[in-house]
């Protein structure tokens, strides 16, 4: 089935769906045939036992921590708002990056507006990292009591590839969650470097600097904007 938009709803979908795969694999299931109720039922159990695992290796949900999530409501018309941080990505000047980001090569931030949906990311000089997956991507939507809604992640972006990934080596673990002898303390030490590495890939205000600097120039546009707006005292 063809999906236009990845959100977090298809994302639940497909992932469900995957550990359905992988219950009936293991159960020995012909997939030839569709599923009727009782027999879904009897995969249950199972799904709702790794989808939270699935979640967080993935950064999707309530397990999101691999990305700076941000909620922000202005009085504002999303056009408005929408045009303030357009305006934001004109700024040229690196003396507007802090220093530690321009030591490591970074020149500005690019701002791409595509409808309602924004994104960020930084342009690197010459010897800076070729390839970054650090990005902001967020929405301006009009709020439920007028003005508008923003709401944006900063954070690595492992797209496609990352994604399959993830997925491969939670098929590794589910496969070897079920062997015999050496099998076991195989799985247990894959767990563990499973969550080091979620662990590791942890981003917040306090320990990515640079996803952080993201989303404070998304909150400065915005509050420019409000500030802009106030009537003259």
């Amino acid at each position: 089935m063809p999906v236009r938009d990845k959100t977090t709803e298809t994302t639940e979908q497909a992932l469900h769906q995957f550990l359905l795969g992988v219950a009936r694999m293991q159960a020995g299931s012909k997939f030839w045939r569709p599923l009727d109720r009782s027999e879904r039922r009897d995969y249950d159990a199972f799904i709702e036992e790794w989808l939270p695992a699935c979640r967080r290796a993935l950064g999707i949900g309530e397990y999101g921590s691999v990305a700076i999530a941000l909620r922000i409501e202005s009085p504002l018309t999303p056009e408005v708002i929408l045009e303030a941080i357009r305006d934001d990505g004109r700024e040229w000047r690196e003396s507007v990056i802090p220093a530690d980001l321009r030591k490591n090569g970074v020149l500005k931030v690019d701002v791409r507006i595509r409808g309602s949906d924004v994104r960020m990311r930084y342009e690197w000089g010459i010897g800076a990292p070729s390839f970054d997956t650090l990005e902001l991507r967020g929405t301006v939507s009009t709020g439920a009591n007028g003005g508008s809604l923003v709401l944006a992640r900063s954070g690595r972006n492992s797209g496609l590839a990352g994604s399959i990934a993830t997925l491969l080596v939670i098929s590794v673990l589910l496969w070897f969650r079920e062997s015999k002898g050496w099998g076991a303390p195989l799985f247990l030490a894959l767990v563990i470097g499973i969550v080091r590495f979620i662990s590791d890939s942890e981003v917040t205000r306090q320990k990515d600097p640079a996803a952080r600097y993201l989303a404070e120039r998304l909150e400065g546009a915005v509050t420019s904007a409000n500030t802009a707006a106030l009537p003259a005292s």
